[in-house]
Parts: structure tokens; C-alpha cells; sequence
């Protein structure tokens, strides 16, 4: 079973958000956590960054249930860890080092209000992103595998329910179908969640804020 880290979500996302599926690990990057600052932003990073000041789609940050000037977000879970950077408008910009358009080889789509819609991963697969009248996601499907999201009074996700499609050709089994119910332990002083449990385990997200 594939589980979000978001991006996606990690998404990727998450995402992120926060939760892996299929098409956003194989754009992983492990990192060392032995040896890697997770709040430092590299120089790449920073250039990342610098090239890319277009407004950016409200749509973006809320996909990892982030708010606020969120430069970083490096997001551990059980798959792994995905760091996401954003620019000053909030708009996702890129991923474990590499620009948003070489993650998505295949295209990025938004609508009409700049948000994100689809991304393609150029043969391994697409992700669509849905919205509620709020502006947050409800839904991230790809390839034979959705993720429906409903929110807390806080506005985080409160809950997460997983559908996976049976092989093709198999017309004889069900869609394999998960509920995540998500518990939030600590936060900072953003608001923005720092560490979560749920069945799949427990994720932790180090956020770095533009001054």
C-alpha cells in the first residue's frame, strides 16, 4: 500500500501532504539524517527560489497543509523523506533539489485561480488535484490510486481514506480501500503541524520560515 508523503502529497503531499504514493517515490531522495541540517536552505535552494518570484497559487501550500511563509518543509514518514520548497508567494517551486518542471517532466496544469491541478510525471504517470469552495484539497488521484481528504475545525486533515485499484485485467477484486485517521502531537508556532500519528505511523515535518 502507498501512503503520502505527499506529491504528492509527497506528494507527496504529504502530501505531501503528507503521505507517499507511487509516482512521488520514485522522485525521492533519501536524505542522511545523520548529516544533513534540516532547517539550513542550501544555496541551491536559495537560487531555487530566487529564479521563480511569479505569483504563486494559493492552492499550493494548502495541498501540503501548510500556511504562513513557508520557504521548506522537510517531511519524514515511513516511506521516507521529501523536502519541498516553496517561493515567497507560496507557490511549489520544487523538490528534493530539482525544479518543479523536472519532477514533472510531463507538465503542470492550474486553473483559471492558479492552482494546481495536474502534474505529470512523462510515463510514470499523472496526479489531479481537487477543491473544495474553500480552496482546499478534497481529493488527489492518480493512477489507480485516490486519496479523499476531510478537515478538523482546525483546518487540518482530520481524516484520509485511500482507494487502490485492483491490477488491470483483474476484474474480479475490489478496490483495496484504507482510512487514516491522523492525530496531531505538536505544532509550531505557525500553526503549521510538526508531528502526526496515524495507523500508517508517526511523520515529522521541519519547517523553515522566509524572514
Amino acid at each position: 500500500m502507498k501512503k503520502i508523503s505527499f506529491v504528492l502529497f509527497g506528494f507527496a503531499l504529504m502530501f505531501v501532504v503528507g503521505c507517499g504514493n507511487k509516482s512521488q517515490n520514485s522522485a525521492r531522495e533519501v536524505a542522511d539524517s545523520t548529516n544533513v541540517d534540516s532547517t539550513a536552505v542550501s544555496p541551491e535552494e536559495q537560487a531555487m527560489a530566487e529564479s521563480d518570484n511569479t505569483v504563486g497559487s494559493a492552492g499550493d501550500l494548502v495541498i501540503f497543509d501548510l500556511k504562513g511563509k513557508v520557504q521548506k518543509c522537510v517531511w519524514k514518514n515511513s516511506n521516507g523523506t521529501t523536502t519541498y520548497l516553496f517561493d515567497e508567494q507560496g507557490k511549489w517551486i520544487g523538490q528534493n533539489n530539482q525544479k518543479l518542471e523536472d519532477v514533472f517532466p510531463g507538465g503542470i496544469k492550474r486553473d483559471k485561480n492558479g492552482r494546481l491541478t495536474d502534474t505529470e510525471m512523462d510515463g510514470y504517470g499523472s496526479i489531479h488535484y481537487a477543491y473544495n469552495t474553500d480552496g482546499k484539497p478534497t481529493s488527489i488521484d492518480e493512477d489507480g490510486f485516490s486519496r479523499k481528504l476531510i478537515y478538523d475545525t482546525d483546518g487540518n486533515v482530520a481524516k484520509e481514506i485511500q482507494e487502490l485499484a485492483p491490477e488491470m485485467g483483474d476484474d474480479e477484486s475490489q478496490p483495496e480501500i484504507t482510512t487514516l485517521q491522523f492525530t496531531y502531537v505538536e505544532k509550531d508556532e505557525v500553526g503549521n503541524w510538526t508531528k502526526r500519528k496515524s495507523s500508517n505511523g508517526t511523520e515529522t515535518r521541519t519547517i523553515t520560515y522566509f524572514k
